[in-house]
């Protein structure tokens, strides 16, 4: 068991989110804490036991957090993209509805 979790450790170690180290720690540590209940819930589902049970649960536990670490940092960047490009963004949308309104007014001046 400990060199499953030696693995485990060592393979999610160099993974962040954030460089922010507090909040790093604790996202990290809520994505180790759902990727076991998900990992340990499945497994139980299953009921296998022994080692290939202990097995099956580290492989399907690194595949959860992977999978969940990656849609973490996706949401981190699309919020920074946003907060970043935010004037561009609503300049677009202003554009872009004055040009809607615009054409619908133009489309009801022709129906006239």
């Amino acid at each position: 068991m400990k060199l499953k979790k030696i693995l485990f450790e060592l393979l999610i170690s160099p993974l962040t989110i954030s460089n922010n180290y507090y909040l790093n720690s604790m996202t990290i540590g809520l994505i180790g804490i759902v990727a076991f209940k998900i990992a340990f819930k499945i497994v139980g589902d299953i009921g296998i036991r022994g080692e290939i049970g202990s097995l099956l649960h580290w492989i399907i536990r690194f595949l959860v957090f992977i999978l969940l670490w990656v849609l973490c940092c996706l949401v981190v960047n699309i919020v920074k993209f946003v907060i970043n490009h935010l004037f561009l963004l609503l300049t677009i949308f202003i554009v872009c509805f004055i040009f809607y309104k615009l054409i619908s007014t133009y489309e009801v001046n022709l129906k006239k």
